[in-house]
């Protein structure tokens, strides 16, 4: 399960949002946060056995190759799921 969230006034703020997500549109109940990011970018990547990795950088192709470069240490097949750009508020 996974949600996310970005542009939010506090990291508070935007890590609830992101559970919030989680916890609703996924079902799950054991949510917990494993990356926050301010004035960058940010990847998820996920493998073929639901092994993944996030990882951050300056522009969204950076994120992206250290997320794939992460989940490729856990799993196989790794594929972006999602990769966001914070604004810095």
């Amino acid at each position: 399960a996974r949600g996310w969230s970005k542009n939010y006034t506090s990291q508070s703020e935007a890590e609830g949002a992101a559970l919030q997500v989680c916890f609703q549109t996924q079902g799950a109940s054991d949510c917990k946060v494993s990356y926050s990011f301010v004035n960058s970018c940010a990847a998820l990547a996920v493998g073929g056995d639901n092994g993944w990795g996030a990882d951050w950088g300056a522009n969204i192709q950076a994120a992206e190759n250290k997320a794939l470069h992460t989940c490729s240490g856990y799993s196989y097949n790794c594929k972006i799921l999602t990769s966001q750009c914070s604004t810095g508020q």
